[in-house]
């Protein structure tokens, strides 16, 4: 694990402990959704906020879960999208999760956007690609990746 890896999950840590999960998750991972969010439209994206992404992808899953539903569902704000990093159990982010997973994934009707799920693709291959070699967590970006073209790529879902 890096220097910068082992300082953001402590900040994350620390910051939940003073503050709560939740505004832990929205103080210290939402810059890095933020920077996800731009990522994903096609505008310039520090790729150390998308390595901090990578990171804290691993520390809480609802990061990961967050970053998916923005690739997939491109409707959905930058606010939105930190909420449900932030309150995972909340009524409405899981109604909204699993809505807009199941259109994802099985409505026949729902056009992908194929130049955002590129870039999604490209970008957390990208993440795991950089930690890699600073001996980082790669787990969390390759699943979002898979996740991503498995939303993509219907006609082969049978094979994830």
């Amino acid at each position: 694990m890096t220097t910068t890896t082992r300082n953001i999950i402590e900040e994350l840590r620390r910051a939940a402990t003073e503050q709560g999960a939740g505004e832990a998750v929205r103080t210290i991972a939402g810059p890095a959704l933020e920077t996800w969010m731009r990522a994903l439209d096609g505008k310039d994206a520090d790729p150390e906020r998308l390595d901090d992404l990578a990171t804290l992808m691993t520390a809480r899953l609802s990061i990961r879960d967050a970053a998916l539903i923005a690739a997939v569902e491109p409707k959905l704000d930058t606010a939105t999208v930190i909420d449900m990093a932030a309150r995972p159990h909340s009524f409405n982010i899981k109604t909204l999760l699993t809505e807009t997973l199941n259109a994802a994934f099985d409505d026949p009707h729902i056009r992908p956007d194929e130049t955002r799920l590129a870039r999604a693709v490209r970008e957390a291959c990208a993440m795991a690609d950089r930690a890699r070699k600073h001996g980082g967590p790669v787990a969390q970006p390759y699943a979002l990746a898979a996740c991503v073209l498995s939303s993509w790529s219907r006609p082969f879902r049978r094979f994830f």
